[in-house]
């Protein structure tokens, strides 16, 4: 019996110190800012030049560690070259299949093409959102 109120005297102590040890997590602390890069997978545009974008349509972006971009411009496939250092990105050399749909789209294919020409520099939005912006401080703004 002596044995057994040992035991359990021991047991009790075990867990009320381990009620009381220092728990460390190995859960990222979600405060820090998180480091955003191009090629974090593919971008979805939710704005272009503060025009917003046609309703259901999709435009996405996908940059490689190659230097190639390339994705959907709302009607047709998209892909072409960049190069990026520091926060300066050009992207140059885009080519575009050539199917038809509606003028809708197609005037909001051909706006996000011409930006995406004149393409100068990106940034990342503290929730994240990737910002692209052109030489004439227009902006096209995209999150996964």
């Amino acid at each position: 019996m002596a044995s057994f109120r040992t035991l359990s005297t021991a047991f009790a102590l075990s867990l009320s110190l381990v009620a009381c040890s220092t728990y460390t997590s190995n859960t990222p602390n979600m405060t820090s800012p998180m480091k955003h890069t191009l090629e974090e997978g593919e971008w979805h545009v939710e704005d272009l030049a503060r025009k917003g974008i046609v309703d259901s349509s999709v435009i996405s972006m996908t940059f490689d560690k190659n230097g190639r971009v390339s994705g959907s411009a709302s009607c047709n496939r998209f892909n072409g070259q960049y190069t990026a250092q520091g926060s300066s990105l050009n992207i140059s050399k885009t080519a575009s299949t050539r199917m038809m749909c509606s003028p809708a789209l197609m005037n909001q294919e051909s706006l996000f093409l011409a930006l995406l020409e004149k393409t100068q520099s990106y940034s990342f939005t503290a929730d994240g959102a990737l910002l692209l912006k052109t030489t004439d401080g227009e902006v096209i703004t995209a999150r996964h």
